[in-house]
């Protein structure tokens, strides 16, 4: 059963918020880069991201965690 932050209302998992991993594999990806995108662009930090592509490292995250747990 997933539970949810008191103060926020984000989703727990376990002890992790969603966006927490996603922040961690946003930034793993950043330093395995060099920071740049798949263009070769500077990476802009997390809370430059558009939501979409928030939402999008929150799904990869959850599915990741659903597999190793």
């Amino acid at each position: 059963m997933e539970k949810q932050c008191p103060t926020c209302g984000h989703r727990l998992l376990g002890t992790f918020q969603v966006e927490d991993l996603a922040k961690g594999a946003y930034s793993a990806y950043g330093l395995s880069t060099n920071n740049k995108n798949f263009r070769g662009e500077e990476m802009p930090t997390w809370e430059a991201l558009p939501l979409p592509i928030q939402t999008a490292w929150k799904a990869a995250a959850k599915s990741v965690f659903d597999v190793i747990t």
